[in-house]
């Protein structure tokens, strides 16, 4: 899910990305104490095709998983950011066809943003989200949102 919302991110601003890193806080069940892992891997030709960042993604998590630790955060960096204008093709990789791709993941992208995130999504993010972003510590947000501004009464 997190690599779906990151390549969408990257297509909007029109860049492409060549390096993938996941990243969790993990805590086992023996202990109360805390540890934060990631794992990295390069793109053979840098993209903002989500098929590709989800597959890196999944590569980095199956070097990250622990069998009995509880998985209280994860994330995903994006990192080697370039303009999609500057896509440098690989010399030994053939050649995907990225007019093809880009087609794809602007239908894509529309319906996202016409009907929301979870009317059309990738396989590999699953179909079952029951984990919800926790938002007891959240700050207002009167400065932004006309909604949350504060009434007075007299």
């Amino acid at each position: 899910t997190h690599a779906t919302s990151a390549g969408r991110k990257l297509r909007k601003q029109g860049l492409i990305a060549g390096h993938v890193t996941v990243f969790v806080m993990i805590r086992f069940y023996q202990d109360e104490q805390r540890y934060f892992e990631s794992a990295s891997v390069s793109l053979p030709v840098a993209s903002s095709y989500s098929p590709d960042i989800i597959t890196a993604a999944k590569e980095c998590v199956k070097k990250l998983y622990k069998p009995g630790a509880i998985y209280k955060k994860v994330g995903i960096i994006l990192n080697d950011l370039v303009d999609q204008e500057c896509m440098q093709m690989h010399l030994y990789e053939s050649g995907k066809d990225t007019s093809k791709q880009s087609g794809a993941m602007a239908a894509f992208d529309r319906v996202t943003t016409k009907w929301g995130t979870e009317k059309l999504t990738f396989a590999a993010t699953g179909v079952d989200h029951h984990w919800q972003v926790k938002k007891e510590k959240k700050s207002p947000n009167f400065t932004t949102s006309w909604h949350e501004l504060p009434k007075v009464e007299s």
